[in-house]
């Protein structure tokens, strides 16, 4: 065809004046959210469900805390190892096919609970149980970053917290329950029962939001970026979250808090029997203040850091949780220790979801599933490394001193929040709304079209008013 001809094949050429872009369906992504929250309190509750039980069974089978401290550690280190390779798999083949086969695996260990004879069983067991909690999460939390717009995000990821916290808070006091009225075996049918509802719900209402067409765009994307040579050398660096001083201090900040928790809540469970001489209905009454402020708190106030910034929510949460172990070293009075645990349980309700959301924030849209998972790993291992120390520490540590200890670390983690969070950060992926980039290539596409076609043959341009 000659370039006369292909010029007068043009016909008639409207010039663009705007691009209509398809928002997101908010009624829809509020829906999958929901649904997806309730899967998890489902689940988190019938996981609550059993974690009384796991003593009793142990002196039944003449064991003791040894083996409930293998199991524990068997439990965090199998959810270190299984969290990053879940998330990766989650950005791979989507997020369902994991949430799926994560709430399957949460059915079948609770049924293997209920034959399980021997502590070797239960060890096995609660390290698969730990893969399978392990595999959730990043999963779920991918789910959050691909429907909520980032103006809400820390809301929906508190929303999902709150309904983690809520099953972990109901489920230990539904097993105590169900074990003095029907035995050990009850628990356990109900945890599974639970998890047979939760995966039922999310067979039915949980549909796919990483979709086949998404995955391949990116991977043609990712192809093209590896021809241009943009990647060449360093493959696993550049799926990281930018910046990385950011992204380190985060994975930082999980594990120290996740470590501190798992030093001083085992000092503080004898202590508050054996030095302060409260009875299992007044530790129940702090524990129960703690997780209604916490639970209210992600619900309610997750928000806060969607419409404050990220890093002051950050830090002054990180100053709030120090208040419970600082009031146990200051305080003997029961109602000033519900007050103290009140406010820890308000400052992890805000550095919780906030912290989530800033991982999210600086996350690569197809990567995210994968940081989620790095970032739980973190905080596991924080979970084995506190424990671990008060086991070393126990023989010259004083109670009063391990919770100052506390108090100052949790409290002195707001100066390298301070220093790292303060900086003003941007997702790197493409997220719904910062779409926008994509959308001015496309219009200055466009426009060049149009210019080029007006060029050729101006008098069949129209300009609409």
């Amino acid at each position: 065809m000659s370039t006369h001809n292909a010029y007068f094949s043009l016909n008639h050429i409207t010039a663009a004046t705007r691009i209509a872009v398809s928002a997101p369906n908010a009624t829809r992504a509020r829906t999958v959210l929901v649904l997806l929250a309730g899967t998890v309190a489902l689940t988190t509750t019938g996981f609550g469900i059993v974690i009384p039980i796991f003593s009793k069974r142990l002196v039944e089978l003449g064991s003791g805390v040894e083996v409930l401290g293998m199991m524990t550690v068997s439990y965090a280190l199998a959810a270190f190892l299984a969290a990053p390779l879940a998330g990766i798999l989650a950005d791979r083949i989507g997020r369902r096919p994991i949430i799926l086969a994560s709430l399957a695996a949460f059915v079948a260990v609770n049924v293997g609970y209920v034959f399980a004879d021997s502590t070797g069983t239960f060890v096995a067991l609660r390290a698969i149980q730990g893969a399978v909690i392990g595999s959730l999460m990043p999963a779920t939390l991918g789910v959050v970053a691909d429907v909520a717009p980032s103006n809400s995000r820390a809301r929906w990821t508190g929303v999902l917290m709150g309904s983690v916290s809520s099953g972990l808070v109901l489920g230990p006091v539904v097993g105590g329950v169900l074990y003095e009225a029907l035995g050990f075996e009850a628990p356990f049918i109900a945890s599974a029962s639970a998890g047979l509802v939760s995966l039922a719900a999310a067979v039915l209402f949980v549909s796919e939001t990483r979709t086949r067409t998404v995955r391949r765009r990116e991977m043609l994307r990712a192809r093209h970026e590896n021809q241009q040579g943009d990647q060449t050398g360093k493959p696993f660096v550049t799926k990281l979250p930018r910046p990385l001083v950011v992204f380190t201090a985060l994975l930082f900040l999980n594990f120290m808090l996740e470590f501190v928790y798992g030093f001083a809540d085992l000092e503080m469970v004898f202590y508050v029997y054996d030095r302060l001489e409260w009875s299992s209905v007044q530790f129940g009454g702090l524990v129960a203040a703690y997780g209604v402020a916490m639970v209210s708190g992600q619900v309610l106030l997750g928000h806060v850091s969607d419409k404050r910034g990220r890093g002051p929510i950050i830090i002054l949460g990180l100053v709030m949780t120090s208040a419970l172990y600082a009031g146990l070293a200051l305080f003997t009075s029961f109602p000033m220790l519900i007050g103290a645990a009140m406010i820890t349980g308000a400052g992890e309700a805000l550095a919780a979801p906030a912290l989530s959301a800033l991982y999210l924030d600086i996350t690569p849209e197809q990567h995210r599933s994968r940081v989620m998972g790095i970032r739980e790993s973190s905080i596991q291992l924080g979970g084995v490394a506190g424990p671990l120390l008060l086991i070393v520490a126990s023989s010259w540590i004083t109670p009063h001193a391990a919770f100052v200890a506390a108090a100052v670390l949790l409290a002195v983690l707001a100066i390298p929040a301070l220093a790292t969070l303060r900086r003003r950060t941007h997702g790197v992926g493409v997220t719904r709304d910062g779409i926008g980039d994509r959308h001015a290539a496309a219009h200055g596409a466009l426009r060049g079209t149009v210019a080029w076609a007006r060029s050729v043959r101006p008098e069949y341009i129209s300009v609409p008013a």
